[in-house]
C-alpha cells in the first residue's frame, strides 16, 4: 500500500437519488464542505471501485491524486492535500467586462495584460479539452477479436468472458470477477491512466 502521510483523515460521500447522479454535485459538495469547515487534518484519503469512473473524475475534481491501485482488490487509492483550500483565492486574471474595458494612456498597460492572460486561459482550456477527447478516443478504441473478446491496443489489454464473469488480460496478468463488460473496459483504462499519470510499470504500485 502507498505510504500514506501523517495527520490523514478518511472520506466517503453517497448520493442516494439516481436523479442527482452524474450533474457535478459530488465534488462540488467536496470542495464547499473544505471551504465551509476547517478539518483537523492535512490530507484527506478516499479509495474506489477501479471501475467506478464517475467517483473517480469527482474527486478528481475536487483536487484528489490518484496514489494507489490495487486491481487485484479493485481499488483505487487517492489523496487530497487539504492546504489548497485554506490559501487565499488569487484575483481573477480575467474581467468580466474585458471587451469594455476602457482603453486609456493609464489602463493600456493591464488591458493588454489582462488580454494575454484571457488567452493564456483559453489556450489551457484547450488544451484540457483536447487531452479529454484523447482520453475518450483510447477508452473507446475497443475492437472485437474472432473469438469474440475485446482489445484495446493501446491499453494492451483484452476483455474476456468466462462463465457470467468479465474479465482482463493484461501483460500475462489476468484480474476476474467483473460484473459487466463496460465495468471490466473501464477498470483496465484507470490501469493504463494510472500508469501514464504515475510513470510505473505493471506489477508495480499495488498491481
Amino acid at each position: 500500500m502507498y505510504r500514506l502521510p501523517k495527520n490523514l483523515g478518511a472520506l466517503d460521500i453517497f448520493i442516494g437519488e439516481k436523479e442527482y447522479l452524474k450533474n457535478n454535485i459530488g465534488s462540488q459538495s467536496i470542495k464547499q464542505f473544505f471551504k465551509d469547515y476547517n478539518v483537523p487534518y492535512s490530507y484527506i484519503f478516499v479509495d474506489t471501485n477501479i471501475a467506478n469512473i464517475s467517483a473517480i473524475r469527482s474527486y478528481e475534481k475536487a483536487g484528489f491524486k490518484k496514489v494507489n491501485l490495487q486491481a487485484k482488490k479493485r481499488e483505487v487509492g487517492m489523496l487530497l492535500d487539504i492546504s489548497q483550500y485554506h490559501l487565499k483565492p488569487l484575483p481573477s486574471a480575467i474581467d468580466k467586462d474585458i471587451l469594455n474595458y476602457p482603453l486609456t494612456a493609464t489602463s493600456n498597460s493591464n488591458f493588454l495584460l489582462k488580454i494575454i492572460s484571457f488567452w493564456l486561459y483559453i489556450w489551457r482550456r484547450f488544451k484540457k479539452s483536447i487531452h479529454r477527447i484523447n482520453l475518450w478516443m483510447i477508452n473507446n478504441n475497443w475492437h472485437r477479436s474472432r473469438n469474440n473478446n475485446l482489445y484495446n491496443p493501446t491499453l494492451a489489454a483484452t476483455v474476456y468472458k468466462w462463465g457470467t464473469m468479465w474479465n482482463i488480460a493484461r501483460y500475462s496478468m489476468h484480474y476476474e470477477g467483473f460484473q459487466s463488460k463496460n465495468e471490466a473496459m473501464n477498470a483496465a483504462f484507470e490501469m493504463w491512466r494510472f500508469e501514464k499519470e504515475n510513470n510505473s510499470l505493471p506489477g508495480k504500485n499495488g498491481f
